[in-house]
C-alpha cells in the first residue's frame, strides 16, 4: 500500500483543501498519516483523531447541520475508509519522530515552507510535493521538489494512476478541487 504523509494546518482556510486532498488519495488505496502542527498550551498533549471523523465534520460543516459524536451515524454517512491517522502537536518534533518510525513514497504539504525546511527533509530521501498556483481553479496543484531526483519510473503504480503531469524538475500532482 502506497504511504502519504500529508503536513498540514487545520485552520479554517485551509480545511476544505485537506478534505479534498485525504478524500482524493483515499479512492486511490492510500495509507495517509495527518500531521497538524501548532504551538501548544504547556500542559495541552498531543492527540490522535481518526481521519474519517476529520473529514465527517467537515461534511457535516458544508452541509451546515450539527456535528453528532454517534460513532453508528457516521459510519453510515462515510462512503470510504482511511488508513492512518492525524496526529497534533509541535511541528518539527512531529515530522522528525514520524519520518525516523516509518517510510513514506511521498510527503504533501498543503501550506508553503522555507527552504530550509525542504533542505532537512530531503536527507529522507522521499518525494516532496509543496502546493503551487495553478492556473485552474479547480484543481490544488503540488509541485515535486525539483532539487529531488526521482523518475516517473521510480514512483509507484498508486501515484502513477493519480493526475500527474511529468515536467522540467519533477512532477505536478493536480487534486480535483470542487
Amino acid at each position: 500500500m502506497f504511504k502519504l504523509l500529508v503536513i498540514t494546518s487545520l485552520e479554517e482556510s485551509i480545511v476544505p483543501y485537506l478534505h479534498n486532498v485525504l478524500e482524493y488519495f483515499a479512492d486511490n488505496n492510500v495509507h495517509i498519516d495527518v500531521i497538524h502542527g501548532y504551538e501548544p498550551q504547556k500542559d495541552s498533549a498531543i492527540s490522535i483523531m481518526n481521519l474519517n471523523d476529520l473529514i465527517y465534520r467537515e461534511k457535516v460543516k458544508k452541509m451546515d447541520a450539527i456535528v453528532l459524536q454517534n460513532k453508528a451515524l457516521t459510519q453510515h454517512l462515510i462512503n470510504f475508509q482511511l488508513h492512518g491517522k492525524v496526529r497534533i502537536g509541535e511541528i518539527e518534533d512531529l515530522v522528525q519522530n514520524q519520518l525516523d518510525a516509518n517510510k513514506y513514497d511521498a510527503i504533501l504539504f498543503t501550506y508553503e515552507i522555507p527552504k530550509s525546511v525542504s533542505r532537512k527533509l530531503k536527507q529522507y530521501q522521499v518525494p516532496l510535493f509543496l502546493p503551487t498556483s495553478s492556473r485552474y481553479t479547480y484543481h490544488l496543484s503540488f509541485e515535486q521538489n525539483s532539487e529531488d531526483t526521482t523518475s516517473i519510473g521510480e514512483l509507484t503504480e498508486v501515484i502513477r494512476r493519480l493526475n500527474m503531469v511529468e515536467q522540467e524538475g519533477g512532477f505536478l500532482l493536480n487534486v480535483p478541487h470542487i
